[in-house]
């Protein structure tokens, strides 16, 4: 069974990738079919009953509904990109945090109140973003197959419902999903990467420690970083797409910390050629 999801999770990035190619040459509409077509065919051999694959056939209706009505923009391209890299990409360690920009909750309807439901949160393991159940009655070691784009670190939400997978390992989500507030609690507010012009932007700086960044949750316009362990120095690379993955980053030592993920406003090759310079602000993702 374990070759039968490993085989699937190869078909499905390069699904991704096909559907990128597509996109890119304007055939959205029929990049959006071949992804539906593709969840249907996952569907009818029942291969949603393993767990990562039920995430991405998720995913794939999500980028199939973004593409179809015309939100193919640089950040889904990224997305898709990474996680297809992430799933191909198996023995680079520094490529295993791809793709893992969480969604937001803003579109979510806010209550104070858990009754008519059942309480799940989401919370960051090994760089992913997974959902648990926290209300009583429920195995709170199993993973819940939740929408990708509603995930937000340490947000609350309240679902309908939450059901048993076929072969008992994991939950699905049923029905509507509310963000779960306490009373007097507020909406957690984030910065957001935005651009300004690459003529005013300084070489990233950063004083203190990691502790001391401010966050985001989305890599929007900026250009995702990752600190990795190269023999005994912590080195940055790049992530995002486009870039290469081998390339030092000039990157401030004081808040290199092994597997963090950072947002930076922009990344230039140095003048030399070989290497990266980070410029602008730093933030660290969450």
């Amino acid at each position: 069974m374990k070759v039968q999801e490993q085989t699937s999770k190869l078909r499905i990035a390069q699904l991704k990738d096909e559907a990128i190619a597509l996109a890119d040459q304007g055939n959205y509409q029929t990049a959006a079919e071949n992804l539906l077509q593709a969840i249907a065919a996952l569907k009818q051999k029942a291969l949603d009953r393993f767990f990562e694959v039920a995430e991405e056939i998720e995913n794939l209706d999500y980028y199939a509904q973004r593409i179809a009505n015309g939100q193919f923009d640089t950040v889904v391209r990224k997305e898709m990109r990474d996680q297809s890299h992430q799933a191909q990409a198996r023995d680079r360690k520094d490529l295993q945090l791809r793709g893992v920009a969480s969604g937001s909750t803003d579109s979510l309807e806010a209550v104070n109140s858990e009754e008519g439901g059942v309480l799940v949160k989401c919370v960051r393991e090994k760089g992913k973003l997974r959902v648990r159940v926290i209300s009583e009655g429920y195995n709170q070691d199993f993973n819940v197959q939740f929408p990708r784009r509603f995930r937000e670190e340490g947000a609350t939400y309240l679902v309908e419902e939450v059901k048993l997978s076929a072969d008992g390992s994991f939950y699905r989500v049923a029905g509507d999903i509310k963000l779960y507030l306490l009373p007097g609690q507020q909406r957690k507010r984030t910065a957001q990467t935005t651009s300004s012009s690459s003529t005013t932007r300084q070489a990233a700086k950063a004083v203190g420690s990691v502790a001391d960044l401010d966050t985001t949750t989305t890599v929007g316009d900026g250009v995702l970083v990752q600190c990795v362990k190269d023999g005994k120095k912590l080195r940055a690379r790049v992530v995002s797409d486009g870039y290469n993955p081998n390339y030092n980053i000039r990157f401030p030592r004081n808040i290199r910390e092994e597997g963090m993920l950072f947002v930076v406003d922009e990344v230039k090759e140095a003048k030399q050629g070989g290497s990266y310079i980070a410029y602008g602000k730093i933030r660290r993702l969450v």
